[in-house]
């Protein structure tokens, strides 16, 4: 398509049908990832629309450009064409040009905070674009009531549960993910209302209200069964493998958690298969199961070793010898447990939470998600894509990563404050639940793409 469409020489000098083919061009070097060619189409476009006149022409270009600069990292750039694109939309009256506008500006406004947020300590700044993204996607909201436009009110509602999730106001992100769920019940949009009740289930673990989480995440599995979803079934499994295992309810977690063994295993997921490994050696550890916590860590420690992850690796070896010296007794990576263990099961599920030093579950900056907040955006309509939490499909091919400064550590539930050995979650070892919550969130929102 590119080839051909680059052939268009044959145009000529008529700058109405030649902005038609940059814009093409541009479109279609964004969905193929090549962000700066599709910055520089999407530029010539803006200098023809300029030379014509042509305002609502002009609002698409920049809209398209400051698409192109965001997902290149230009947020300045981004943020002054989409600036730019708002003025003209304002001055065309027209609502729903004017969304469009809002929407773009909103978006881009949350993804510069989220970079300085997470490369600088200027917090304060992040803060300031929070607060602006808010302020454009209200807008946003308000318009799609204005135009009786459901999906416009549901999208708002979503992104805007993301910026108050995101500033710490747990309370108001639930108020505008529920009302996400009515609206994605309303116009039955399942993809949404699976993703709503994910987001809420975050908030509500985040809060320590883990039994309100867990109803959510059964209802999100609900939704994914009937999908047929495999990949979301096992994220649901999972979720509710955490948060039982927070709430001490280890059998149960540890159901949980083999279910979501079953899933990454049916899916050739190996990164899902030894973390559900290391979560089940750890719930049975702390239910006193010391045979079984040693035979899910050792199958923990041969998928490391066959990924050829040393970090994970040490951590599988710390697992077992710590079990092997709270017994009393010397464990192989491939030995038995003694029939009379020297120290209670009890005992030793006691001693390995309180020998672990606590730490605060969030620190006290802003915290943004590792991944973007807004995946690559569509070339035709705004969709939210639901990224999830990556447990069955991550980026990386092993378990941890290389800057981990240690493999594994106890947190403090800020909620009840019982100190629980560390659990392998996330993409790293030294990842707990909550920080965990903070990195991935789902509802990632698309701006516009104009063609």
């Amino acid at each position: 398509a590119v080839v051909s469409t680059q052939s268009t020489g044959k145009v000529g000098t008529d700058k109405g049908k030649l902005r038609i083919v940059y814009s093409y061009l541009g479109n279609v070097h964004y969905s193929l990832g090549n962000y700066g060619r599709a910055m520089e189409y999407h530029r010539q476009d803006l200098k023809i629309t300029q030379s014509l006149g042509d305002m609502s022409g002009q609002a698409e270009a920049l809209n398209n450009l400051s698409c192109a600069l965001r997902m290149l990292g230009k947020y300045s750039e981004a943020s002054l064409a989409a600036d730019k694109q708002l003025t003209l939309a304002e001055l065309s009256k027209n609502k729903r040009s004017e969304a469009s506008a809002r929407y773009n500006a909103g978006v881009v406004a949350y993804m510069q905070g989220r970079h300085i947020a997470t490369e600088s300590d200027d917090q304060i700044d992040a803060y300031n674009c929070f607060i602006r993204a808010q302020d454009h996607l209200q807008d946003y909201l308000l318009l799609g009531e204005d135009l009786k436009d459901v999906k416009m009110q549901g999208q708002a509602c979503g992104c805007l549960g993301n910026v108050f999730y995101l500033l710490g106001n747990y309370s108001k992100a639930l108020f505008y993910y529920k009302k996400r769920l009515l609206l994605a019940q309303k116009g039955s949009d399942q993809v949404a209302e699976r993703r709503a009740y994910s987001n809420l289930a975050l908030c509500h673990a985040l809060l320590g209200q883990f039994e309100d989480a867990s109803e959510y995440w059964k209802k999100f599995l609900t939704v994914a069964i009937e999908q047929g979803d495999t990949a979301a079934q096992g994220q649901a499994y999972y979720c509710l493998g955490n948060n039982n295992s927070i709430m001490g309810n280890y059998q149960k977690a540890a159901e949980y958690y083999n279910r979501h063994l079953c899933i990454a295993q049916k899916l050739g997921d190996k990164v899902g298969e030894g973390r559900a490994y290391w979560m089940l050696s750890n719930v049975f550890s702390n239910s006193g199961q010391l045979s079984k916590a040693l035979e899910n860590a050792r199958r923990f420690y041969e998928l490391a070793t066959d990924m050829e992850d040393n970090v994970a690796s040490a951590a599988a070896k710390m697992m077992i010898n710590d079990i092997g010296n709270f017994l009393g007794v010397e464990v192989g990576l491939d030995g038995e447990l003694e029939d009379k263990p020297t120290v209670p099961k009890s005992e030793f599920a006691r001693q390995r939470r309180n020998s672990c030093t606590t730490t605060s579950p969030r620190p006290a900056r802003v915290q943004v998600p590792d991944n973007n907040w807004v995946s690559e955006p569509q070339v035709h309509e705004p969709v939210c894509e639901e990224r999830g939490l990556g447990y069955l499909k991550p980026k990386s091919k092993n378990f941890s990563n290389t800057n981990m400064s240690q493999s594994v550590r106890s947190v403090r539930t800020a909620q009840t404050g019982q100190t629980t050995f560390s659990h392998f979650s996330g993409t790293s070892l030294n990842e707990d639940f909550f920080e965990l919550l903070h990195k991935h969130m789902a509802n990632r929102c698309h701006p516009y793409r104009k063609t």
